[in-house]
């Protein structure tokens, strides 16, 4: 989820209902859509959630879609898994910042 629309290669506007926080405040999505850069789409259906102050990952949904997420020290390291190419590497902290998403020579991504 992100309230960043600068970071969407393509988005759709939607009425998708809600989110409820751990504080229960709630926001609502106002549209689904790809982030990437121009040579990749590394994120597929993220929520565009307006008033978000934070962009929100989901671990588990990177690992379902073939991808391999490091940790270390203060960095996340996203990893295509079919061929170990390094995808992203970004600060673990949160700070609103968009991912880094890189373009790997020795890896292309599909979206089939």
């Amino acid at each position: 989820m992100t309230s960043d629309k600068s970071l969407f290669i393509d988005l759709k506007e939607v009425d998708g209902g809600k989110v409820t926080f751990g504080d229960n405040n709630k926001a609502k999505i106002v549209g689904i859509g790809s982030i990437g850069n121009k040579f990749t789409t590394l994120i597929q259906n993220v929520s565009y959630v307006v008033g978000l102050k934070h962009n929100l990952l989901s671990v588990s949904q990177l690992y379902d879609k073939g991808y391999k997420v490091n940790f270390e020290s203060s960095l996340c390291h996203i990893i295509d898994s079919s061929c170990h190419a390094p995808v992203s590497t970004t600060r673990q902290h949160i700070s609103g910042k968009a991912i880094n998403i890189k373009q790997s020579s020795s890896c292309k991504i599909s979206n089939k």
